[in-house]
């Protein structure tokens, strides 16, 4: 991968934004409202479509911090890459996420007002979310894993949530047990982290213990993504009307993020 943000990949999201709106439209709205019917499906269509505006808002910061052809198309080095955004850059697209992910938290799964509402915090939640995962398209060292980390990420969602169509009631029955373990190890990873990083000095002992860091997280997230689909399967057969689809389908995304930046923390250091 020498060249990022080729119109070749611009093209192929567009076609696919196009084309999951059309579902969208067709499927996840009656007269004008959202729909409890597909509930499942509907879900998934949010969490392709907020993938594909990812894309989009990538390509669009792309745009406006590239100076000529050159630098749309160049790939550059983990220092070269964070002195160019800068400082600002960084701590403005964590506050903003994390203000937007608490802004939609607060949103009600269902209700007949608030529809425009939930969806320009859900846009604007996927365009601060951009600015932290557009320095991962441009990076030269991990180009080469980008595509590995995509390939894991999606087999990882996929057979964990097949686990569930499979098996149902287990999770539906340990789910208000298991999910408050999951947080709390997430905390607690969160915490060992963060020691990890600002009290080892050895640079090779930190990233090996990064490693192993990595993959608790995956096993964490890989256990968030089943118990994500029951509960969405549990929220499918609460849905009478007015579903919220943009909060139903963030979990599912931030499982995915969480999934595929640790693969590539994974594959980079091997």
């Amino acid at each position: 991968m020498e060249q990022s943000f080729t119109r070749f990949y611009l093209y192929s999201i567009l076609i696919s934004f196009i084309i999951i709106l059309y579902l969208i439209t067709q499927y996840s709205f009656k007269n004008g409202n959202p729909t409890c019917n597909n509930y499942v499906f509907n879900v998934y269509l949010y969490l392709a479509m907020s993938i594909t505006i990812i894309g989009i808002f990538a390509y669009l910061i792309n745009e406006l911090l590239s100076k000529n052809d050159k630098e749309k198309h160049e790939l550059l080095t983990k220092n070269e890459l964070y002195n160019k955004l800068g400082l600002t850059y960084m701590l403005s697209a964590f506050v903003l996420t994390l203000l937007f992910v608490i802004l939609i938290a607060m949103t009600k799964n269902f209700g007949k007002k608030g529809t425009m509402y939930n969806h320009i915090i859900w846009v604007l939640f996927l365009g601060a979310i951009s600015m932290t995962i557009y320095p991962y398209f441009k990076r030269k060292e991990i180009a080469g894993v980008i595509d590995d980390a995509l390939l894991s990420t999606a087999t990882v969602f996929i057979l964990m949530s097949l686990v569930v169509y499979f098996q149902p009631e287990f999770f539906k029955k340990s789910y208000n047990y298991v999910v408050p373990g999951l947080i709390i190890g997430l905390l607690a990873i969160i915490i060992i982290t963060l020691l990890n990083v600002f009290i080892t000095k050895d640079i090779e002992l930190y990233k090996k213990r990064s490693v192993y860091i990595s993959y608790i997280v995956i096993l964490l997230f890989s256990l968030f993504v089943s118990y994500d689909t029951s509960h969405m399967f549990q929220m499918a057969n609460l849905c009478v009307n007015y579903p919220n689809y943009p909060k139903s389908s963030v979990n599912f995304f931030l499982d995915l993020l969480n999934l595929f930046s640790n693969f590539i923390n994974i594959y980079n250091q091997s």
